[in-house]
């Protein structure tokens, strides 16, 4: 956590027994973010060093605000404001000359109030994470999936398979491999039956279903869009739209992505 050492007046660094892990130098420093960075005045500038105490960010920006776990409001040396990451890389280029000095003022509770909270969503980011998760859907028997999921996924009278439920950011994004019958009904010789599994039956069919909750429920279509463009980029991709509506047909797979109201589903065949 960032402390003030009482004798110097400079915030440092120390660990969870009070020894300093990074020496007191800066003249304002805030924790440290998930994405491992935290900013630092230093010398009448902001910049942002790593957990070893090094410069990720050189010192640059005359004031900084932090609008979320890996975005920051600057304003640069020419007194224009912008957008950057965590890596100091500009997501807005600093073209705007004025923004809330609330904003600009507010550094970790030294101002009374609530700062306003930024309305960005990074629409590409989410929509390569989709359609990573897509590229990892395969033609698979029902075997290969048993040893994942365990056997009791698979119903005896088949049907639908639910695979996996993963939480991204504002996304909750649930895969289900469709119509598998993984199951033999074998009569006992008597009133009843029994079941063998059957491991050599292909799964090939998927949908995939995306819950948007936040900011991000607002930008389903725009999220579609960008992965119609991510998957049009594929090798001999064939890409047809009807309304919001794509189907992308690659060598590999054909993806349909229908985007709704604060979410999206996506169904995947692999070849």
């Amino acid at each position: 956590m960032a402390v003030k050492d009482g004798s110097s007046d400079e915030y440092g660094y120390i660990n969870a027994k009070g020894k300093w892990v990074i020496e007191p130098q800066y003249d304002l420093a805030t924790p440290f973010l998930p994405s491992g960075v935290a900013f630092v005045y230093y010398k009448g500038e902001w910049g942002a060093i790593d957990r070893k105490g090094e410069w990720v960010i050189n010192p640059q920006y005359l004031a900084l605000h932090v609008v979320s776990d890996n975005l920051a409001l600057v304003m640069d040396s020419g007194e224009k404001i912008g957008l950057i990451n965590s890596k100091g890389e500009y997501v807005a280029a600093p073209v705007f000359s004025d923004c809330s000095m609330e904003l600009l003022t507010n550094r970790y509770g030294q101002v009374d109030y609530v700062a306003a909270e930024s309305d960005y969503v990074d629409v590409a980011g989410m929509a390569q994470t989709l359609v990573t998760a897509i590229g990892k859907l395969k033609t698979v028997t029902t075997g290969e999936l048993k040893k994942e999921i365990g056997e009791s996924k698979f119903r005896k009278g088949g049907g639908d398979v639910k695979i996996e439920r993963a939480v991204e950011g504002d996304m909750v994004i649930s895969v289900t491999a469709l119509d598998v019958n993984a199951w033999n009904r074998v009569s006992d010789g008597w009133f009843g039956y029994n079941y063998v599994f059957r491991p050599e039956v292909k799964i090939s069919s998927y949908t995939m279903t995306v819950s948007m909750t936040g900011k991000t429920a607002r930008f389903t279509e725009e999220i579609a869009e960008a992965m119609k463009t991510l998957l049009a980029q594929e090798a001999g991709a064939e890409t047809k739209t009807e309304g919001s509506v794509s189907v992308t047909e690659t060598k590999e797979r054909k993806v349909i992505v229908a985007p709704g109201e604060s979410g999206m589903a996506i169904v995947v065949e692999t070849k």
